[in-house]
């Protein structure tokens, strides 16, 4: 029989965050939270670690937004590529 803690731990509809779209909405729900004012220091030290952790995360999604921009534009040059090398084979045969 399963404790009602590990079964609740198996949230199978949980993203899983590898895709860049999952991330940015994480992001927004976190950065849409309503921030916590404490005079506690062990509060405010643990706040100023998730704004850190939240800006290095911003960072990876530019990051992996530019690499996929990248290789979109690399593959329609490598599409473009393609149809000229046919234009250029058509015409080659045409001349034989």
């Amino acid at each position: 029989m399963e404790s009602r803690e590990s079964s609740e731990s198996r949230d199978y509809s949980a993203p899983s965050y590898r895709s860049i779209d999952d991330v940015d909405k994480l992001i927004k729900k976190l950065e849409g939270a309503k921030e916590v004012k404490s005079d506690s220091p062990a509060v405010n030290e643990a706040l100023a670690a998730k704004r850190k952790k939240l800006e290095e995360l911003k960072a990876l999604v530019a990051e992996a937004e530019k690499a996929e921009a990248e290789r979109k534009l690399v593959a329609a040059i490598q599409r473009d590529s393609d149809e000229i090398d046919k234009a250029i084979n058509g015409l080659k045969g045409r001349s034989r």
